[in-house]
């Protein structure tokens, strides 16, 4: 305490002249006019420039705020479109593909699914699909896409499925000439990606180029009748068979939805046939 009032004691000048000069400018300010117009336009100035300061500095932070909400709000609205566009899709290739399905064709449903994954340039090509056995897709069901067959499905997990591709020599299937009742086998050899050969059909069979090639209905993964592609050449391999170039229906380097064809064989025919491989 006695320091302050040693320092106040030392100071005192100072201070009484502070004190003389804040009553001056009062009374100066107060009593005239022109100072007080001059004072007051100066002090609006000097609080107006602190307060854009102000509001430039909170406006900074108050931005950064705002830009996380709005990328918060840009990634949801993406993500919603993304769902939007997908679903979108599949509508359009439920209608296209629904167009193209002859009900007769079909004795049993069909499960539309979306190609997440699909080889088209190796010695054994696989395509794999967002369906799998919580929607009913199961091993030896066929796919096909809206110009023709695809391949057959080989195993299956929850929410995905793999499919042998036409494009794989492990995959033969059952075929005719259309209109004919000549069977043979369809067999990728690995040449292209757009033709495969109909193997073992006989030579009494009328094969003209620009026939159409479809399944036989005697495989449990397609019904009769489908469009696997067309005869582009056609000549005899041995002497009571033909080799047929045919041109697949299918674009494999295109494919993105496709159906899934629940034509799966009664139990009892199923059983009764396995039954007789027993004794082959």
């Amino acid at each position: 305490m006695r320091k302050l009032i040693q320092f106040f004691i030392t100071h005192g000048s100072l201070f009484a002249y502070l004190c003389y000069a804040a009553i001056c400018l009062i009374l100066l300010f107060t009593f005239n006019p022109y100072q007080q117009s001059v004072y007051f336009s100066s002090a609006a100035r000097i609080s107006g420039s602190v307060y854009a300061l102000s509001g430039t500095v909170t406006g900074y932070f108050g931005l950064q705020k705002a830009n996380r909400e709005l990328l918060a709000q840009n990634g949801k609205l993406q993500s919603e479109l993304a769902v939007l566009r997908n679903t979108l899709a599949l509508r359009e290739a439920e209608d296209t593909l629904s167009r193209w399905v002859v009900p007769a064709v079909y004795p049993a449903r069909v499960i539309v699914a979306k190609i997440v994954n699909n080889s088209v340039a190796n010695k054994n090509n696989y395509i794999t699909i967002d369906k799998g056995r919580s929607d009913g897709v199961v091993p030896e069901m066929g796919i096909v896409d809206q110009n023709g067959v695809v391949g057959v499905i080989s195993t299956s997990s929850s929410g995905y499925a793999v499919a042998l591709s036409l494009l794989n020599p492990n995959l033969r299937i059952s075929c005719k000439v259309q209109g004919s009742e000549n069977i043979g086998s369809l067999i990728w050899t690995g040449e292209d990606t757009r033709h495969a050969i109909l193997e073992e059909l006989t030579t009494n069979a009328v094969v003209n180029v620009g026939d159409t090639i479809v399944t036989s209905g005697f495989s449990s993964a397609f019904p009769e009748g489908l469009t696997v592609g067309y005869v582009v050449d056609a000549k005899k391999k041995r002497e009571k068979f033909f080799s047929v170039k045919v041109r697949l229906a299918a674009d494999f380097s295109t494919l993105n939805f496709v159906q899934v064809v629940d034509n799966r064989r009664p139990l009892e025919q199923k059983q009764i046939e396995e039954e007789a491989h027993r004794y082959e």
